[in-house]
C-alpha cells in the first residue's frame, strides 16, 4: 500500500472515531464496547460542536489526492466524506434535531445492546447499562429543549410510541434479559430502570404535547439529500421517469398475474386472496423459523450467491419499542466478537389486542408475504449481506451505512428469488412479490410528489391506494411517512440500480451472477455511487 493510501486510511479510522465520540450509540452498535455507559452530550453547544468537528474531517478528506490511492481505500475517503456531509446536511440544514423527535431519543433510550448480546459477562454489562441509565433522564429533560414547538407530525407519532415503548422494555424485559446479577448491583440496575422508565414517559408526554408542521424539502433540497447520501446526481424529472416507469412495468405484470389466478375479478380482490393463509398466534414464530431454514436451503442450491451452509438467523418476537415495524433484522455489531447470533424479529399478537385486532394483523403476515419479507430480511437480504459485508476489512464501509445500497440490495433479491424459481407453482408468493415492489415503488413516486411537486397528502395516500392496492389506513400511514422520510425512494432506486449494473456486465465475457452479487454483499454498506465505481473500476461501464 502506498504510503497516500495509508495517510488516507488513517484519516478514515479518524472519522469512524470521531463520529464514535458523537455519537456513542453508533458506536455501541459498531460493537466498539469503549463507549458503554456513555450517552454522549446534547443540546446547542454540542451539536456546534459536532458540525464543526465533521466539517473540519470533511475539509481534510477533501484535499487527499484520490487518484494516488488504490480503488479499495478510494472507496472509503469517498464513503467517510458522505458520510460526513449527509450528516451536516441534516444536522444543520434540516434540522432535524429540532424538528424530529426520534433523533434525540433513539441515541440515548434504546439500551437493548447492553441485555440482548453476550459479547462480555452479564455483570459487565450491567454495570455499563447502570452508567447510562443513570445519565438517560438529565440526557433526554436536555434534548427536548431542542425541539420547535411544532414538529413533524410522523416523527412525533413515531417517538411517542417509541419513547413508551423503550419504557415497557426497561421494566419488563431488561432484567430478565440480563439474568441473575450480584445483589447490590441488581438492586442499583433496578432503581436505575425505574427512573429511566419513568423519564421515557414524560418524554413521550412533553413530545405528545407538540403541535405538528408539514414537510416539504422542494425539488432542490430533495435532491441534494439524495446526493449527500448516495452521491448520485438526479435532477426531478429523472427521478419522475424512474419512478413511472416502475410503476408501470409492475403494473402491467400485477394485472397479468392477477387475471391467471382469477380471471375476471378485480386486481384488489385479489390481493385479498393473499390474507386467507396465515399461521395462527401460536404458530407464527415457528413457522417464521421453518421458512427460514427452507430459504436457506434454497439459496444454497441456486448457486447465484454465496451462503455458508451453517447460516443461521435468530427468530424473536419484536421488542415493544420496534412494533411499529411488522418484522426487521438485527445484526451484532461489526466490531463485535465473531459468532454472535444475527436477530430477526417478528412483531406477534400482543396480549391487550382483541380477537378483531389480532386476526387483521394475522391475515397481514399472511404466508406469502411473511415469505417474501423473509427474504428481503434474511436470505439472501440483509441478513446474508451482513455476513459477506463483515468479511470486508474496511472499518468505514463496515460501520457506516447508508440506506441505498442496504435496502436496494434486500428489494432486489425479492425479485430474484422469483427469477430463480421461488415462486414456481405458487402464484400467490409471486402476487406478494409484486405487491411489495409496487409499495416501494410507491414511495419512489409519493416522495418526488410531496417534496417537488405539491402533491397533498390526500393525493399520496390515494396513489398508494390506487396502484399498490392498499387499504385506506395503511396507505396514509406510508403517504405521512414520506414527509418526513423523502429517502424512502431508496428501496426502488437501489433496486434499480442493481439491476442496472447486472444488465452492463451481463454482456460481458465471463460473467457470472454468483460473482456479481458476492462482488456486490462484500463490499461492504458504501453509498450507491461508490459502490458502482467498485463495480466497474477498470471496466468501461457504459
Amino acid at each position: 500500500m502506498s504510503q497516500e493510501s495509508e495517510r488516507a486510511r488513517d484519516l478514515c479510522e479518524r472519522v469512524v472515531r470521531t463520529a464514535f465520540e458523537a455519537e456513542p450509540s453508533l458506536a455501541r452498535w459498531s460493537g466498539e464496547h469503549s463507549f458503554d455507559g456513555a450517552v454522549g452530550d446534547i443540546g446547542p453547544d454540542a451539536l456546534a460542536r459536532r458540525v464543526a468537528s465533521f466539517e473540519a474531517l470533511i475539509g481534510e478528506l477533501d484535499a487527499v489526492p484520490l487518484g494516488t490511492l488504490d480503488a479499495e481505500t478510494r472507496a472509503d475517503v469517498r464513503s467517510a466524506r458522505l458520510f460526513l456531509g449527509d450528516d451536516v446536511m441534516r444536522t444543520r440544514d434540516l434540522r432535524t434535531f429540532s424538528l424530529d423527535p426520534r433523533r434525540a431519543l433513539d441515541l440515548a433510550a434504546d439500551v437493548s445492546s447492553y441485555v440482548s448480546r453476550d459479547y462480555a459477562p452479564a455483570a459487565d454489562r450491567a454495570a455499563s447499562l447502570l452508567r447510562h441509565l443513570r445519565d438517560l433522564p438529565a440526557f433526554l429533560d436536555a434534548a427536548f429543549p431542542l425541539l420547535d414547538e411544532a414538529v413533524w407530525e410522523g416523527p412525533r407519532l413515531i417517538a411517542v410510541d417509541g419513547a413508551r415503548g423503550y419504557a415497557a422494555f426497561l421494566r419488563d424485559d431488561v432484567r430478565r434479559e440480563l439474568g441473575p446479577l450480584p445483589p447490590g448491583l441488581g438492586a442499583d440496575v433496578d432503581r436505575a430502570v425505574q427512573d429511566a422508565a419513568q423519564a421515557c414517559e414524560r418524554y413521550a408526554a412533553r413530545v405528545e404535547g407538540l403541535r405538528v408542521v408539514p414537510e416539504s424539502l422542494g425539488g432542490e433540497t430533495f435532491v441534494a439529500l439524495l446526493e449527500a447520501q448516495e452521491g448520485v446526481r438526479e435532477s426531478v424529472d429523472s427521478l419522475r421517469r424512474r419512478a413511472d416507469g416502475e410503476l408501470e412495468r409492475l403494473g402491467a405484470q400485477t394485472a397479468d398475474l392477477a387475471g391467471s389466478i382469477a380471471p375476471g375479478r378485480p386486481v384488489a380482490e385479489v390481493f385479498g386472496l393473499l390474507e386467507r393463509d396465515h399461521p395462527s398466534a401460536e404458530e407464527l414464530i415457528p413457522a417464521t423459523r421453518a421458512m427460514l431454514d427452507r430459504l436457506r436451503d434454497f439459496w444454497i442450491g441456486t448457486g447465484v450467491i454465496s451462503v455458508p451452509a451453517d447460516a443461521h438467523c435468530e427468530v424473536r418476537p419484536t421488542p415493544a419499542f420496534r412494533r411499529w415495524s411488522s418484522a426487521s433484522y438485527e445484526p451484532p455489531g461489526a466490531l463485535d466478537p465473531p459468532g454472535m447470533a444475527h436477530y430477526y424479529f417478528v412483531t406477534t399478537v400482543q396480549p391487550d389486542w382483541t380477537a378483531t385486532q389480532a386476526e387483521q394483523w394475522l391475515r397481514s403476515l399472511n404466508r406469502p408475504s411473511l415469505e417474501n419479507v423473509s427474504v428481503h430480511e434474511a436470505f439472501p437480504g440483509h441478513f446474508v449481506h451482513f455476513l459477506n459485508a463483515y468479511r470486508n476489512p474496511s472499518l468505514v464501509r463496515r460501520v457506516f451505512g447508508p440506506s441505498g445500497f442496504i435496502e436496494g440490495w434486500a428489494h432486489y433479491t425479492e425479485q430474484l428469488a422469483v427469477e430463480q424459481g421461488l415462486a414456481e407453482g405458487r402464484p400467490l408468493l409471486h402476487l406478494a412479490q409484486l405487491q411489495d415492489a409496487l409499495l416501494r415503488a410507491c414511495r419512489f413516486r409519493a416522495a418526488v410528489g410531496l417534496h417537488c411537486e405539491g402533491m397533498s397528502l390526500e393525493e399520496a395516500t390515494q396513489l398508494f391506494v390506487d396502484l399498490a392496492h392498499m387499504q385506506r389506513l395503511p396507505a396514509e400511514r406510508e403517504a405521512l411517512r414520506g414527509t418526513h422520510d423523502p429517502l424512502y425512494l431508496v428501496y426502488t432506486y437501489g433496486k434499480l440500480e442493481i439491476l442496472h449494473w447486472r444488465e452492463q456486465l451481463s454482456h460481458r465475457p465471463g460473467w457470472d451472477p454468483r460473482s456479481f452479487h458476492d462482488r456486490l454483499t462484500t463490499a461492504g454498506f458504501p453509498p450507491l455511487a461508490v459502490l458502482r465505481e467498485l463495480l466497474f473500476d477498470g471496466v468501461a461501464a457504459g
